[in-house]
């Protein structure tokens, strides 16, 4: 996923990751690639039947820190026009593999400065 003009939606297939088992019972840690979105850009994190919770330790996104609570199936949030451009980790809890979702340490979001 890379930067684009104009609002776009993002999938994010969070259910192909969090298949492989968890600290819980001996598994790797799932992973999940950096996403790369833009303000006006939808995010979709399909979690399918899994249970997650997501959410942003970091403020400057979202006006809430909490995106889901134990959710099933699709996880929907725009990146607001006003957000703080940077990188912001966030977590994702499968709470059926007891694990968290990885990527380089945890997910990361990253948005870029507005260009000309």
């Amino acid at each position: 996923m890379g930067v684009t003009k104009g609002a776009v939606d993002l999938t994010v297939p969070v259910r192909e990751f969090c298949v492989t088992g968890g600290e819980g019972d001996g598994g790797s840690p799932p992973h999940i690639d950096r996403i790369y979105a833009n303000r006006g850009d939808r995010i979709r994190w399909d979690v399918g039947d899994r249970v997650v919770s997501i959410w942003f330790p970091e403020r400057g996104v979202f006006v809430t820190q909490v995106l889901a609570v134990q959710h099933k199936g699709v996880v929907e949030a725009t990146i607001p026009m006003d957000a703080d451009d940077g990188v912001y980790e966030y977590c994702i809890y499968d709470h059926d593999a007891r694990c968290f979702v990885v990527c380089e340490s945890h997910p990361k979001l990253e948005i870029p400065k507005p260009g000309p």
